[in-house]
């Protein structure tokens, strides 16, 4: 962490509020109102080396904070924290006609939860006292350099959640958030992330990957090569963006908490990364440990146990396609092709993009084309599949309403698909290189099943 970060989300945070000194005339007199009640003194404190209560420790070593007990803090969860207490502010400080020692026990009590920030120069001790009873706001003490202020604060974060109006004004929520937040754990802030290493240097120098589970074939990604195994079909390109967001996902990936060893059931995927020093990393997902019903990740060279979401298990089922072009053709804008119904002479079409949309077959035999329809199509064929299949021939070309050729264009030469249309999708069926491309039909503009739904005769 940052010391600016640090001194951005909590000495500007925890200013005081100034809804008073807006009214006053003059600049200087807002500036000396303002240091009036400055509750500390950000200057020149160097940068922060620890925080700590009652219940956790975190130092800083380089950029980086760590725990008490030595394990690598999340940084984005000690953000979390930070955040929250930014967004405390000061209604008012109490003055010596309101709290003296003596009057203490009714502000805080002689356990009263702390937070300090320790610097290069000085610390800050922040000391949580009580709830007011007739609205949110709540007791505070800071020390700093040896003077003690005491003060009313509240917490300006959005409420969330419904309220009852009539209690809304006293509702404790955001007072006990902040007392639970200064008795956390230590294992609150320890760093969850999958691939620490990658994630903290922000460095992924992989060779390949390889994905398993129960829902999906098994692939590998060469990531060097930029290619799965199996291949994508011929004419099909890897998505190399699909590839590099994966890698992302993974790097980013974070868990709930560590577990200790356990016995782990039910394997339901598992992964393996090769890196390009030699060394490799294993990781099996469960459903089960100790008998409990989750969702577990067992890093095998460590041998530690990770519970992480059960929704984010998804990423641990992917399949060899999902990181391929599913596009029939790979251009938005095709120059031409040849429409076959049965029993109909072949018909060839043109396409024009000059101004809008416009299609054209040069014959004529059939009428004049429907340029909504055709574009219909063309979207189609050149917008990503749901899934990918294998052709059955013997079956599936049976069922073909029409073929589409895109004849009459370089890069997609001879490409021929079966257009086979279902109650619920449509197919496309390649027969040369043997897959079908399925579409959702409520994803699709309407897509004609006749000759008569492409040309006007």
């Amino acid at each position: 962490m940052k010391r600016i970060l640090f001194l951005t989300l909590i000495f500007a945070g925890l200013a005081f509020y100034t809804y008073q000194s807006e009214e006053l005339g003059g600049i200087a007199e807002k500036e000396s109102e303002l240091k009036k009640h400055k509750m500390i003194d950000a200057e020149n404190l160097g940068d922060m080396r620890k925080i700590s209560t009652t219940s956790f420790k975190l130092i800083r070593e380089d950029e980086f904070f760590m725990t008490g007990s030595g394990e690598l803090v999340d940084g984005f969860r000690l953000q979390k924290f930070l955040d929250i207490l930014g967004r405390m502010r000061v209604r008012r400080y109490l003055g010596p006609e309101e709290y003296n020692l003596e009057k203490r026990k009714y502000f805080f009590d002689k356990e009263a939860l702390t937070l300090t920030f320790e610097f290069d120069k000085g610390e800050i001790v922040f000391r949580l006292g009580r709830k007011l009873d007739f609205d949110q706001s709540f007791y505070m003490e800071v020390t700093q350099d040896g003077q003690t202020k005491q003060m009313v604060a509240f917490d300006s974060s959005p409420n969330e959640g419904t309220y009852d109006k009539k209690n809304f004004h006293k509702n404790p929520e955001k007072y006990l958030r902040f007392k639970t937040m200064l008795s956390l754990k230590e294992n609150f802030f320890i760093d969850t992330h999958l691939f620490r290493n990658e994630f903290k240097t922000k460095k992924i120098a992989w060779k390949s990957l390889s994905l398993n589970n129960l829902r999906n074939r098994a692939f590998s990604i060469d990531l060097i090569a930029q290619a799965t195994t199996p291949k994508a079909p011929n004419g099909m390109m890897v998505k190399n963006e699909a590839i590099n967001n994966y890698l992302q996902e993974l790097i980013n990936f974070s868990g709930q908490s560590w577990l200790k060893n356990g016995e782990l059931e039910d394997e339901v995927a598992s992964l393996t990364i090769e890196r390009q020093d030699g060394s490799s990393s294993h990781i099996k997902v469960f459903k089960k440990y100790n008998t409990q019903p989750g969702s577990y990740i067992h890093l095998v060279e460590e041998n530690k146990i990770l519970a992480i979401n059960p929704k984010s298990i998804k990423l641990f089922f992917k399949k060899a396609q999902d990181f391929w072009d599913l596009r029939a053709i790979p251009t938005k804008r095709p120059k031409a092709m040849k429409l076959s119904f049965p029993e109909e002479k072949e018909i060839d079409v043109e396409f024009n993009y000059a101004k809008a949309f416009k299609a054209l077959s040069p014959t004529k035999i059939a009428g004049e084309a429907v340029n909504l329809a055709f574009k219909n199509l063309v979207d189609l064929f050149s917008v990503e599949a749901d899934q990918i299949s294998d052709l059955d021939q013997a079956s599936d070309l049976s069922a073909s309403s029409y073929v589409v050729n895109w004849g009459g264009n370089k890069m997609i030469e001879g490409r021929e698909f079966h257009v086979i249309l279902k109650e619920q999708e449509v197919i496309l069926a390649n027969k040369k290189l043997g897959y079908k491309l399925h579409y959702r039909l409520d994803n699709l503009n309407g897509i004609g099943s006749k000759l008569k739904d492409f040309f006007l005769k």
